[in-house]
């Protein structure tokens, strides 16, 4: 299940408060290591942490534009 910005920095919140996470867990109905992982996203990283980070795919041209040039240049592929 995915949640949103503000429901994730409320959670944060209430554990920089010093609420226990078990508790948490509980009253939310998500996973303790999910709760811990966000607040370490929010130590680390700040507000960034906790967005939602859009995921960058390589585009099938971009994939055998780097196939044609390992080929081209003779790297080496990892076995």
């Amino acid at each position: 299940m995915k949640y949103s910005y503000e429901h994730r920095l409320v959670i944060v919140q209430q554990v920089k408060q010093r609420e226990v996470i078990a508790h948490l867990s509980k009253e939310y109905h998500i996973n303790e290591t999910q709760i811990l992982a966000w607040v370490r996203m929010w130590d680390k990283y700040g507000r960034i942490g906790l967005e939602k980070q859009p995921h960058c795919r390589a585009t099938p041209a971009l994939k055998e534009k780097v196939v044609r040039l390992i080929l081209e240049k003779g790297v080496p592929w990892p076995m």
